[in-house]
């Protein structure tokens, strides 16, 4: 018998939420198996296009996050492991199934979760694709209405990393960061704060619980406010109808030459606040975070005020 079968066999008899010590040890030699070939995923991606209870799926997730967390290659399973959750968690609304059902579901819904995310951390171009499925993401959001660990797989899609670049143009200043796992835009503004704090002007210490918070470090209710009004790169000036809004989604600031960028204008009409409920949930395999790398030099910012027609704003 293969670790693929040894591992099947052990997840459908699984019957509660503590594994069995058969089952650790079947995932445990699943994992060595999938560590030197993809052949067990890809066995374990034919399995998951049949029927599979709840239980058994959402344990063979479990596995299957495992080993991709252990180093194994995500793509041979990734794709068909959110089929088989986007069938599952349609169940937690399905009232032509019977309540025992959409029960078993729901309960195993937060493991099935689990796995998924743990595989969409580690593929860049799969959560690219699925976020550009807006009848997908709605389906998602209805979902995590009835069981909320549905919000985790739809926040990891829409969760963005890359370089971003913000200019100061009233100072002809600039910078270079890195963003890391954001997905909505009052996330990003916070973070972006947190990075830059009193580097560029207009900024200032952040406040710890908002740090804190932001990077996923503690959960606590609190707020925080725009310190700039963070403008569009596409308009030269400032100018509310050409607004990064913070409810939109990070994947929206328009990219140039491969960076997002954003143009730090002084507030307009009074600084936007929001509160922490914008930087959830918190995901282990995702972090949040905005890394500060450099100033951007004397030239660069030059060119970068030159490229969006900002020239004559800057004191440089």
């Amino acid at each position: 018998m293969t670790a693929t079968e040894d591992l099947l066999r052990e997840c459908r008899a699984q019957r509660s939420n503590e594994p069995t010590r058969a089952l650790i040890a079947a995932a445990q030699a699943f994992v060595r198996d999938a560590l030197r070939s993809s052949e067990p995923q890809a066995a374990m991606a034919a399995a998951l296009r049949e029927s599979l209870s709840p239980t058994a799926l959402s344990w063979a997730a479990i596995v299957l996050g495992s080993a991709v967390e252990s180093g194994a290659d995500p793509t041979p399973v990734g794709r068909v492991l959110f089929e088989a959750f986007d069938r599952a968690s349609a169940k937690v609304l399905d009232t032509s199934v019977s309540k025992a059902e959409r029960d078993a579901v729901s309960d195993a819904l937060p493991r099935l979760a689990q796995g998924v995310v743990a595989h969409l951390a580690r593929m860049q171009s799969l959560r690219d694709e699925l976020a550009t499925d807006g009848a997908l993401l709605d389906r998602l959001t209805e979902r995590a209405f009835e069981n909320p660990s549905v919000r985790w797989v739809r926040e990891a899609i829409e969760r963005v990393s890359g370089p971003l670049v913000v200019l100061h143009p009233l100072s002809g200043k600039g910078a270079k960061l890195r963003i890391e796992n954001v997905s909505n835009c009052f996330h990003l503004f916070s973070l972006v704060q947190c990075a830059i704090e009193e580097q560029l002007p207009g900024g200032r210490a952040a406040r710890k619980v908002v740090v804190q918070c932001a990077r996923g470090a503690i959960e606590a209710q609190t707020d925080d406010q725009a310190w700039w009004h963070y403008g569009d790169p596409r308009s030269p000036k400032p100018d509310i109808a050409a607004s990064i809004w913070g409810e939109a989604a990070v994947r929206t600031i328009p990219e140039i030459d491969g960076a997002r960028v954003l143009l730090l204008w002084p507030p307009l009409l009074g600084a936007r606040t929001w509160d922490s409920g914008f930087f959830g949930p918190f995901l282990d395999a995702m972090p949040a975070n905005v890394v500060f790398e450099r100033a951007l030099t004397d030239d660069e910012a030059r060119e970068w005020t030159a490229r969006l027609g900002l020239d004559g704003l800057g004191q440089n």
